[in-house]
């Protein structure tokens, strides 16, 4: 069981803030990561709209396999 967050929850927490250095170094690790990912979505879409397109055409005998 959680306790209700408040502004005062926020008030007590600490948070570290990383040197410009070391958020650098993150983010040139984690961008060809964020970029895989991206163009992973965009390829899943494509294909669902080809699949959306394809599927009818295929069930009603106007293409085969």
């Amino acid at each position: 069981i959680f306790d209700t967050v408040t502004t005062i929850t926020f008030e007590k927490s600490k948070i570290i803030i990383p040197p410009d250095f070391i958020t650098r170094k993150f983010d040139q690790r984690v961008e060809p990561l964020m970029k895989a990912i991206l163009l992973g979505l965009e390829q899943s879409t494509t294909l669902a709209q080809i699949r959306d397109s394809l599927l009818p055409k295929l069930m009603r005998g106007e293409i085969e396999v």
